[in-house]
């Protein structure tokens, strides 16, 4: 058993770096909250042209959530209903990813894929006032800043920035791209994440959106579960990917070159398919994020 229980602690201390650090102080960050979200709207601003969404909005569904609206296309869900969720503020027994201010979750309705780990979701929340309360979020503003000024940097599992309210890591960052959506700008990428050194599959691959508003106002992240070809149906550790695919190495494994050399072939295979090959198409899920309006 030491053999596998060092793999695991070896994978654990891996996702933390790839992270970022999953562990994170929840102290407010130091300088000012304004001049971060400023900055990453000045890096906004020179992201055109952008790799993803050259394509237009195909007709869909129109839905609303309280300040703001995007367009569903057709065939991607049915609907989407909206809720506040009350803040949740900084104590000694709240993890930093449970800590944020009042927020929306928009959840999409009869979405093209059930029954996967992740719920199809995008939350919006007030960037100013969430960076200022977790300084994971000022970190991902930072990110996103620099990934937008720098196309060339949109690469790996840092890619986009960090899912604030998640305590695990990214695993890959592939089909990573910059997407201005009606008032503002981001990066999208296919991700998975985990606690440990896990298969990529079709049951917890998603596409992961991290993007600011025009006026600084709406810091937006999409969770919207995808499936590539190549890919095993299911997360366990003896899953079989379909032929062709890329087998993973094994959760008996010790060598942990054979994790990062999975982890890069499997991201290198993602990124050479064709964007009308994954379910949903990326084609139809960068539409739904270029159609966001927050400040309508």
């Amino acid at each position: 058993m030491k053999p596998i229980w060092t793999l695991v602690m070896a994978a654990l201390m891996a996702i933390a770096i790839l992270a970022c650090g999953l562990l994170r102080p929840t102290t407010p960050p130091a300088g000012d909250v304004s001049t971060i979200v400023a900055a990453t709207l000045e890096a906004a601003t020179v992201a055109a042209p952008t790799q993803a969404g050259s394509e237009p909005a195909p007709a869909g569904t129109q839905a609303t959530f309280p300040g703001g609206r995007f367009v569903i296309p057709a065939g991607l869900a049915s609907g989407a209903s909206s809720e506040t969720v009350p803040a949740v503020a900084a104590d000694e027994s709240m993890p930093w990813w449970g800590i944020a201010p009042e927020h929306v979750i928009v959840k999409l309705q009869g979405y093209a894929l059930q029954d996967k780990f992740h719920e199809p979701q995008i939350v919006i929340y007030p960037a100013e006032e969430y960076a200022a309360m977790n300084e994971s979020v000022a970190d991902n503003l930072r990110q996103l800043r620099d990934q937008l000024s720098n196309p060339g940097s949109l690469s790996g599992p840092g890619v986009p920035p960090t899912v604030p309210f998640f305590n695990a890591g990214a695993l890959i960052g592939a089909k990573a791209a910059a997407i201005q959506f009606q008032d503002g700008a981001g990066i999208r990428a296919l991700t998975e994440y985990a606690q440990f050194y896990a298969p990529i599959n079709n049951s917890d691959l998603f596409y992961h959106f991290q993007g600011l508003s025009s006026d600084g106002r709406a810091y937006i992240v999409a969770i919207l579960p995808v499936t590539a070809p190549l890919l095993a149906a299911e997360s366990g550790p003896s899953a079989v990917p379909p032929a062709g695919g890329v087998p993973f190495p094994g959760s008996e494994a010790t060598d942990e070159s054979l994790f990062v050399n999975y982890y890069r072939s499997v991201t290198d295979m993602l990124n050479a398919a064709s964007p009308d090959t994954f379910q949903p198409t990326l084609t139809s899920l960068d539409a739904l994020i270029e159609s966001i309006e927050v400040s309508h």
